[in-house]
């Protein structure tokens, strides 16, 4: 082992940093010859790592670089309700159309407003579509 790597190592042990796990991939550097290794990494404190305990080091597609990027990723990252998407292809299914208008239709009066009716039509396309 060069003296390099090993002042690098000891330097970690007494920081106490934490390599974390790479996902996806093995090798973060790919060289001339079949060349492989793992040269770039996330290192974060113990105590970092237990605020949170499900982040990870994700290796993504190689691109132009010799080096692949790395993503830190955090496992259960709650970004809300999953946002309500209308697909183009809907239109083609006969059915579709016709349960808009009747659900459309359905509601009158005060909570016939636009914003309750996109949102019972949001509800029963979700349904339909489930």
């Amino acid at each position: 082992m060069l003296k390099g790597s090993r002042d690098f190592g000891m330097f970690i042990d007494n920081c106490k940093l934490v390599d974390l796990p790479l996902m996806g991939k093995r090798f973060t550097w790919y060289g001339p010859d079949k060349k492989k290794s793992r040269l770039d990494r996330f290192l974060v404190e113990e105590e970092w790592l237990e605020l949170f305990d499900d982040i990870q080091q994700q290796g993504l597609k190689r691109t132009v670089s010799n080096n692949i990027p790395i993503l830190l990723t955090k496992g259960s990252v709650d970004w809300g309700p999953k946002p309500f998407k209308f697909f183009n292809a809907w239109f083609s299914n006969k059915e579709c159309p016709s349960l808009s208008r009747k659900e459309w239709d359905e509601m009158s009066g005060r909570k016939g407003r636009i914003s309750g009716k996109l949102r019972k039509l949001k509800g029963a396309l979700r349904k339909w579509n489930g």
